[in-house]
């Protein structure tokens, strides 16, 4: 099989990537990403040039620590590089990735485990892919709990992340 290297000159592999200055990296950003974001974030200066992360904290380039109050928007709640998950995820390292197409042994048992813990009548789990599903099974739960079929909402809200426009 043909590498990718060999048609396309620039493709930037993983290694490559590791080895970019923080200027390329800007410069990235900058160009295919989001440059008013770029803008933005030099603005308020958290452009630092950050190496490793463990637990709350950023280091940076010159060994600077900083403390993380984002937690990755919600997605690092057990910190950076937490060491019992990557051995947990050590552990299920090579098993099939596909949900949708089988009977995923450690999808049922987390399933099992989330239904001890949730209240009495709470028994079945649905692994959603996305937000949109997320909403679509906790309009069903609410509707199944209340007999209910009307809802309060907004139009036009946003209930993610604060978003940056793009150009």
């Amino acid at each position: 099989m043909e590498k990718v290297k060999d048609i396309y000159e620039n493709f930037v592999t993983i290694d490559d990537a590791m080895q970019l200055s923080y200027e390329e990296v800007k410069e990235n950003y900058k160009t295919y990403q989001n440059a008013m974001a770029l803008g933005f974030f030099e603005t308020i200066g958290v452009t630092r040039n950050y190496v490793k992360a463990e637990g709350c904290k950023f280091i940076d380039d010159e060994g600077n620590e900083y403390l993380d109050f984002l937690g990755g928007v919600g997605v690092l709640n057990v910190g950076h590089n937490n060491k019992e998950v990557f051995d947990a995820i050590g552990k299920v390292f090579g098993l099939p990735c596909t949900p949708q197409l089988q009977v995923p042994r450690i999808a049922s048992a987390f399933a099992k485990n989330l239904a001890m813990v949730t209240p009495e009548g709470l028994s079945k789990v649905w692994f959603g892919t996305g937000g949109a599903e997320a909403v679509e099974g906790a309009l069903k739960c609410a509707k199944m709990a209340t007999n209910r079929s009307r809802f309060v909402s907004t139009f036009n809200a946003f209930t993610g992340r604060p978003r940056v426009p793009c150009r």
